[in-house]
């Protein structure tokens, strides 16, 4: 089991088996209260490169996070969502990254750090913020398995 996977593990087991992520909202709920709170619509993915066994929303202060995970597999993806209105929003593009396109010719920064265990793409669209995370189990992320999640957003 990777570091990540024994984070979450140990998290499982501390957290309510009927809510093991912690979230406390469905996602259903989540994008509603973001929708509500910033005026705005919000997209989400119809793909997730893995089978997830727990999805859940959490509305933080300044932005909505929404978890995809896998109990058996571990496998975990992060989606935030940040509206222009929030301070967070200006760090939506860090210094470094790798620049790449989406489908309909959105432009984002793709990050690959070995030493973290989640590889990302971010992007903006419609004046919200996007970044997507997905945990690196057994080894880097493919550059294709986040820009196919980044290109489902609808």
């Amino acid at each position: 089991m990777n570091l990540l996977g024994a984070v979450m593990a140990i998290a499982l087991s501390i957290l309510n088996p009927q809510n093991p992520l912690g979230d406390n909202l469905s996602v259903n709920e989540a994008k509603s209260a973001f929708e509500s709170k910033y005026n705005t619509k919000m997209l989400l993915p119809t793909y997730v490169p893995f089978t997830p066994t727990h999805i859940g929303g959490d509305l933080k202060k300044t932005m909505l996070r929404i978890r995809y995970f896998n109990e058996k597999t571990q496998h975990t993806m992060l989606l935030d969502i940040i509206p222009k209105t929030e301070t967070l929003y200006d760090q939506i593009f860090i210094p470094h990254g790798d620049e790449v396109k989406l489908i309909d010719g959105t432009k984002g920064k793709y990050y690959h750090d070995s030493n973290l265990a989640l590889d990302r793409i971010h992007f903006v669209k419609n004046n919200i913020g996007y970044r997507i995370y997905i945990g690196k189990n057994n080894g880097p992320v493919p550059l294709s398995d986040l820009l196919k999640v980044a290109d489902s957003l609808r």
